[in-house]
């Protein structure tokens, strides 16, 4: 076994980040014999890190609620009929909506990142990778189904894979 007090804190670090915060931890416990101490230090920097993301993700989705209430609020103003907006495909309703979408689609973004980078600190950048190059395989074909059949709002949950984790 090597000993902890000459890995430095560099490699220590670099350990963690390919690894994960726990399987890298777990690696410097059993390779490095990391003492209990100074685990249980690190132990608990994770979990207030990790706290402090999950925080942000529920600041994220409290955010992607209330859009959604105000895009079903838009609908609904949109599905009335109003005759004298029969010469235009826009109104107060859908231009109400596309200024919604835009609040959506950024808190959707901010909320896939934080997903990401949850899933790369408590399982491993492998993982997250993977998961990335999952989504963007299955968003494609998800995006030439819907093209292809001319139903842009259809349903293909078999496109999109469960959970992804890699243990390494």
């Amino acid at each position: 076994m090597k000993d902890y007090k000459t890995l430095g804190d560099l490699a220590a670090n670099e350990i963690l980040m390919r690894e994960g915060w726990f399987h890298g931890l777990h690696k410097l416990i059993r390779d490095y014999g990391l003492p209990p101490d100074r685990v249980a230090v690190h132990k608990a920097n994770f979990f207030r890190l990790l706290h402090g993301k999950i925080v942000e993700g529920e600041r994220e989705v409290h955010r992607l609620g209330q859009v959604l209430g105000l895009m079903k609020a838009n609908c609904r103003d949109g599905m009335l009929t109003r005759p004298w907006e029969g010469t235009t495909a826009y109104g107060p309703a859908s231009e109400l909506l596309r200024q919604n979408m835009k609040a959506f689609d950024g808190w959707s973004v901010s909320l896939l990142e934080t997903h990401i980078s949850l899933l790369c600190a408590i399982e491993n950048p492998e993982s997250a990778g993977m998961r990335l190059n999952d989504l963007r395989t299955s968003f494609i074909n998800l995006w030439n189904t819907r093209m292809g059949t001319r139903r842009p709002l259809d349903n293909h949950p078999g496109l999109f894979r469960g959970p992804y984790i890699f243990i390494p």
